[in-house]
């Protein structure tokens, strides 16, 4: 079975292109020091689609070709080890 792991929690490695997730990881911590498992560089809030624009906003997403876009996927899709899914199932409501 795959990982399944909500959409907006998929990045990529700027250095080596690696899908990553920030699953498991608390919101505050994406900026620390955490490291690609591929190539070791320093993953950023930019490796998982963010930038600052007044403040850190999510302004891409990975899509079903394991590469950026600039809006959000509509539909599940598979990628590599994952099942990237747009809403989890039993999730609590934001």
């Amino acid at each position: 079975m795959k990982n399944r792991v909500p959409v907006d929690y998929l990045g990529i490695c700027e250095c080596c292109g690696l899908i990553l997730t920030s699953q498991d990881l608390p919101a505050t911590s994406i900026d620390s020091n955490r490291r690609c498992p591929r190539c070791k560089v320093l993953i950023t809030r930019e490796s998982f689609g963010y930038e600052f624009i007044r403040e850190w906003e999510k302004v891409k997403w990975v899509n079903e070709k394991g590469e950026w876009q600039s809006k959000r996927p509509t539909e599940d899709f598979r990628l590599g080890g994952f099942l990237a899914e747009i809403q989890i199932p039993n999730a609590d409501p934001a």
